[in-house]
Order: C-alpha cells, then structure tokens, then sequence
C-alpha cells in the first residue's frame, strides 16, 4: 500500500506526534504529480523525537522526507540514508519551513537530494520567515537542482523574510550546487535575513561546465552567485560565521563567503579561507558589492579571508577592521597589492594587527595561528 502524506493545503496536521526515540524505516513516497509531499504533507504542529532511516521520496512541489511544508514545531529529528527529488522546492528534511520552528535537526548520510528547478536545500528548500538552529547536514552525495537555473544552499535554498538560521552547519556534500546559478555552503539566497554562529566545510559548485555556461548565456547576464556561505545576499546580516570551502565557477560572482551583495547587508565577524576561482566579479571574500540603496550601507566588519583570488578581499562597501593574507596569491591584481586590507602572513598571524577586534568574547588567537571563532565549530 502507498504512503498517504498526512495533513495537506486544506487539512493541516496540528497535533503532535511524540516519536519516542524511534525509527520509520524505508519510507517510500512515489508522487510525480502531487504537491506537499513527504511522511506529512503540511503540518502545523510538533513532530518530535523521531528518525528516519532509507527515505524515498518523490513528488512535484514542495517536497521533503518528514514534510512537504512546516509551519509548526519540528524538535530532534534525524534523517539518514534519504533520496529526495521534485519537480521544484525539494529539502531533505523539509520542503519548505514557513513560520516554522526547526530546532536539533539533522539530515546524515544519504545520496542526493535534487530538484528539477527553483530552489533545494539539506534542511529546507524554503526558509520563509522561520527559524532552524541547532541542525546540520553531513555527508551527502549531491544538493542541486538538475537544471542550471537554481537556488541551491547545504542547509536552505532560499533564506528569506525575517528569517533566521543559527548554530547550524554543513560539511561533506560532495556535489554542492554544480552547474547551477545561485549557490551558498549554507544559503543560496539571503535576502531580509540572518545567518549567525553558523558554518560550512563544503566545496561550492556554480556554472562549471560548457553546456551549462551556454545555457547561462541563452538566459541572459548577472544572475550567476557561488558564496561558500552565501551566493546572493540583499538586506541580510551573516555574524560569526565561517566557510572553508572552495569556491568554483567558470562565469559570474564569486566569493569566499558571499558571490555577490546588493542594496544594503551587514558582515560582522566572520572568515573564509577557501580558494575561489577567478570569475568576471570575485573576491576572497565577497565576489561582487552592489551600489548601496539610498540612505544604506553596504558593511563588512572586523573580518578576514584566506584565498589565492588574485581580486583581494573585497571590490565595494564600506570595509572596517578586515583583511586578507596577499602571501597566498601568486599574482594578484594591482588593486589587490595596492588595498589597504592587504596583509602579510605574518601580519595575519599577529594579534595586535587586529585592532578594534574583541578577543575577550568573539575571537580567540594563540601566538603564531590565524584568528578564530569562539563556540562555532571546530577551526
């Protein structure tokens, strides 16, 4: 007998299922054509203390293992061994969280979770207006969408409208948004959001290949963004967060920590220290920093990048406190050598080159080693 998802856009599930610490094994969903699609197809009420184990699933819209879409509580949920797919909006967890809570989630160990279009995420496709903390996502095959136009983020495709993720992170992905548009090791797109103490380890695809490139061009410009946290980013703020991942594209923004930022953002504390490749508009840190919306800022604070970018940290903004270690590249740009953020690796490895920077709270710095964040991840 099929699985029939529980709840759906015109019956909500609202109760509350208290999985005990128990496993659902071999979970297998087959829908092509229906929407809200996953063991709940909407729910708006709390799932707890459950995992699941050998997940397959597959709808047309808005699809995920535990639920198709969430807007209540999800409480200490594990996935592992998962296959998820859709037409659009697929998350490993989660096809889109609206108003919803997620909180010790964790989706481990599975082989892909893909999207025909629009967005996909290791946690949720769709982070509207909610909150994950807490949560992770290690060790998966492959994020993407399989054609190039996609918004594709480890933890959320998409994390917009007051949203916020937090003491979250993702490592292990082996293909992490290949061949597709907008792509972040947490986010692909940032806008009217936050991402604190938060981190990513993956490796970064974007536009790699020639057909997807000629396809790009078919599509038009400027709409190509590889971050290793963030790939596009409007009106959002990232605090105490870090990426280490490479960052590889053949065409558009390109940054160590965020591809491409326009309007008005805030980064605070934070590092990137993976390389990035050296698209039209990239940057250790920050590929691509649009013209400030009037009456707006623009702002990157007492931060760092570590990168063989020959572009430097950053092209645009209003930069304070923030550097980037000009040792590592073999031929940087004249502006590169000539940026006031340009330092020596000697320098970076000093603490009193760091003024303004707080070491009392947020960094931490043993003698002869690069800064680091206190209480996010292992660095």
């Amino acid at each position: 007998m099929a699985w029939e998802p529980i709840g759906g856009w015109g019956a909500q599930f609202t109760g509350v299922l208290d999985g005990n610490g128990h496993t659902i094994r071999n979970l297998n969903i087959n829908m092509p054509t229906r929407d809200y699609v996953g063991l709940f197809g909407y729910s708006k009420g709390l799932i707890k203390d459950l995992a699941l184990d050998n997940v397959n699933v597959n709808g047309q819209f808005i699809v995920g293992s535990l639920a198709g879409f969430n807007s209540g509580y999800i409480r200490n949920v594990t996935v592992t061994n998962a296959h998820i797919s859709a037409f659009s909006i697929a998350g490993g967890l989660v096809g889109a969280n609206s108003l919803g809570n997620i909180y010790n989630a964790h989706v481990r160990n599975s082989p892909a979770i893909t999207g025909g279009s629009a967005c996909v995420g290791g946690i949720a496709a769709q982070n509207v207006d909610g909150v994950i903390s807490h949560s992770s996502v290690t060790n998966i095959g492959e994020i993407r969408t399989t054609s190039a136009w996609g918004q594709v983020g480890g933890i959320v495709g998409t994390n917009t409208s007051r949203s916020t993720i937090e003491y979250s992170f993702t490592s292990g992905v082996a293909a992490l948004g290949v061949d597709n548009f907008i792509v972040g090791g947490i986010a692909g797109i940032q806008n009217f959001a936050t991402i604190r103490m938060s981190y990513s380890t993956n490796d970064v695809g974007g536009i790699v290949n020639a057909d997807a490139m000629n396809a790009y061009w078919g599509l038009g410009l400027g709409m190509q963004h590889t971050g290793g946290l963030v790939g596009h980013m409007r009106f959002g703020t990232i605090e105490q967060s870090f990426a280490t991942g490479n960052v590889s594209a053949v065409i558009g923004d390109s940054g160590g920590l965020v591809g491409m930022i326009v309007d008005s953002s805030t980064i605070r504390n934070s590092f990137s220290t993976g390389n990035v490749a050296n698209t039209p508009n990239s940057a250790g840190f920050a590929g691509n920093i649009g013209t400030p919306m009037s009456g707006f800022e623009i702002r990157i604070e007492n931060s760092y990048s570590l990168s063989d970018n020959p572009n430097g940290f950053a092209a645009g903004g209003t930069i304070t406190n923030s550097f980037f270690e000009l040792d590592r590249i073999n031929n940087p740009s004249t502006e590169a050598i000539n940026s006031p953020q340009a330092r020596t690796a000697a320098q970076m490895k000093q603490q009193a080159n760091f003024t303004g920077w707080d070491f009392n709270n947020v960094w931490i710095m043993e003698s002869g080693v690069y800064p680091r964040l206190r209480g996010v991840g292992n660095q």
